[in-house]
């Protein structure tokens, strides 16, 4: 997640709208607020009641890496095996 914040950090305003959503139904009684703080992390989190979001979007694994375009569809997904070069060399793509 480090490199996410990094990412975050990074980006130019109005360029991407980054954010992440915590799947509750798989995290279990975490303390969100406090893990975020502990971490120094800063970048917008939302949290999914239970794995609803989780399993519209057809997730497998955490973290899953959404790319959806200003049109609101799916341009890409990736698994949890994906690095952020990837990640990054689509979303060039993309935009």
């Amino acid at each position: 997640m480090l490199q996410k914040q990094r990412l975050y950090e990074n980006m130019e305003a109005g360029t991407l709208v980054f954010m992440t959503i915590n799947v509750t139904g798989r995290e279990g009684n975490v303390d969100l607020a406090h893990f975020l703080e502990n971490h120094g992390f800063t970048f917008p989190v939302l949290a999914d009641e239970g794995t609803h979001v989780y399993d519209v979007y057809g997730c497998r694994g955490v973290p899953t890496t959404i790319l959806i375009t200003r049109e609101g569809d799916v341009a890409q997904t990736f698994g949890d095996k994906a690095t952020l070069p990837e990640i990054m060399q689509e979303v060039a793509r993309i935009l």
